[in-house]
Protein backbone atom coordinates (compact mmCIF):
# COMPACT_ATOMS: atom_id res chain seq x y z
CA UNK A 1 0.00 0.00 0.00
CA UNK A 2 0.95 3.46 -0.73
CA UNK A 3 1.88 5.39 2.34
CA UNK A 4 -0.39 8.70 2.32
CA UNK A 5 0.81 12.32 3.05
CA UNK A 6 -0.10 13.98 6.36
CA UNK A 7 -2.28 16.08 4.12
CA UNK A 8 -4.14 13.48 2.36
CA UNK A 9 -4.85 11.64 6.23
CA UNK A 10 -6.43 15.04 7.33
CA UNK A 11 -8.24 15.36 4.51
CA UNK A 12 -10.01 12.52 4.63
CA UNK A 13 -10.45 12.43 8.30
CA UNK A 14 -12.15 15.90 7.98
CA UNK A 15 -15.60 13.70 6.90
CA UNK A 16 -14.97 11.81 10.85
CA UNK A 17 -15.90 12.63 13.89
CA UNK A 18 -13.83 12.98 17.35
CA UNK A 19 -14.22 10.85 20.12
CA UNK A 20 -12.94 10.54 23.44
CA UNK A 21 -10.82 7.87 24.79
CA UNK A 22 -11.36 6.94 27.80
CA UNK A 23 -7.68 8.43 29.31
CA UNK A 24 -9.48 11.79 28.09
CA UNK A 25 -7.63 12.02 24.60
CA UNK A 26 -9.51 12.50 21.43
CA UNK A 27 -9.01 11.07 18.43
CA UNK A 28 -10.90 12.05 14.59
CA UNK A 29 -12.20 8.95 12.82
CA UNK A 30 -14.36 7.66 10.83
CA UNK A 31 -17.46 5.35 12.93
CA UNK A 32 -18.40 2.52 10.47
CA UNK A 33 -21.22 -0.38 11.11
CA UNK A 34 -21.46 -2.71 8.48
CA UNK A 35 -23.62 -6.19 8.72
CA UNK A 36 -22.18 -9.41 6.97
CA UNK A 37 -24.56 -12.20 6.14
CA UNK A 38 -22.84 -15.91 6.18
CA UNK A 39 -24.80 -19.19 5.20
CA UNK A 40 -28.08 -17.33 7.19
CA UNK A 41 -25.92 -15.90 10.25
CA UNK A 42 -25.87 -11.82 10.07
CA UNK A 43 -23.21 -10.59 12.17
CA UNK A 44 -22.84 -6.34 13.05
CA UNK A 45 -18.79 -5.57 13.02
CA UNK A 46 -17.67 -1.96 13.98
CA UNK A 47 -14.67 0.14 13.53
CA UNK A 48 -12.89 3.14 13.40
CA UNK A 49 -10.92 4.55 10.88
CA UNK A 50 -8.39 6.65 11.93
CA UNK A 51 -4.38 7.98 11.61
CA UNK A 52 -1.99 5.03 12.68
CA UNK A 53 -0.76 5.30 16.11
CA UNK A 54 -3.55 7.37 17.51
CA UNK A 55 -5.37 4.37 19.21
CA UNK A 56 -3.94 0.96 20.25
CA UNK A 57 -5.43 -2.75 21.12
CA UNK A 58 -7.26 -2.65 24.27
CA UNK A 59 -8.05 1.28 24.22
CA UNK A 60 -11.52 2.37 25.35
CA UNK A 61 -13.51 4.61 22.93
CA UNK A 62 -16.56 6.15 23.77
CA UNK A 63 -19.03 6.40 21.32
CA UNK A 64 -22.42 7.40 21.46
CA UNK A 65 -22.53 7.33 25.20
CA UNK A 66 -21.25 3.20 24.77
CA UNK A 67 -17.63 2.21 25.73
CA UNK A 68 -16.19 0.00 22.88
CA UNK A 69 -12.81 -1.52 23.06
CA UNK A 70 -10.32 -1.75 20.51
CA UNK A 71 -10.25 -5.58 19.54
CA UNK A 72 -7.33 -5.60 16.80
CA UNK A 73 -6.08 -3.22 14.29
CA UNK A 74 -6.23 -3.95 10.85
CA UNK A 75 -2.51 -1.99 9.62
CA UNK A 76 -1.38 -1.53 5.98
CA UNK A 77 1.37 0.80 6.98
CA UNK A 78 -0.29 3.31 4.56
CA UNK A 79 -0.66 5.61 7.67
CA UNK A 80 -4.29 5.09 7.86
CA UNK A 81 -5.63 1.90 10.49
CA UNK A 82 -9.07 -0.10 10.76
CA UNK A 83 -9.40 -0.49 14.19
CA UNK A 84 -11.94 -2.77 15.08
CA UNK A 85 -13.88 -2.79 17.75
CA UNK A 86 -15.30 -4.53 20.68
CA UNK A 87 -18.78 -3.76 22.44
CA UNK A 88 -17.78 -3.31 26.67
CA UNK A 89 -20.96 -1.49 27.57
CA UNK A 90 -21.29 -0.42 31.52
CA UNK A 91 -19.73 -2.83 34.03
CA UNK A 92 -19.82 -5.58 31.98
CA UNK A 93 -16.85 -7.72 32.59
CA UNK A 94 -16.83 -9.44 28.97
CA UNK A 95 -18.03 -8.05 26.06
CA UNK A 96 -18.47 -9.51 22.57
CA UNK A 97 -17.45 -8.30 18.63
CA UNK A 98 -20.34 -6.85 17.09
Amino acid sequence: MIKFSQSQIDKLLKFGDVYQKEDGSNVRAIYEQSLIENQGQISQTTKLTCQQGKVEQNDIVIIDSKRYEVGYIDDDNSGIINAHLNFKGDGVKRGKYI
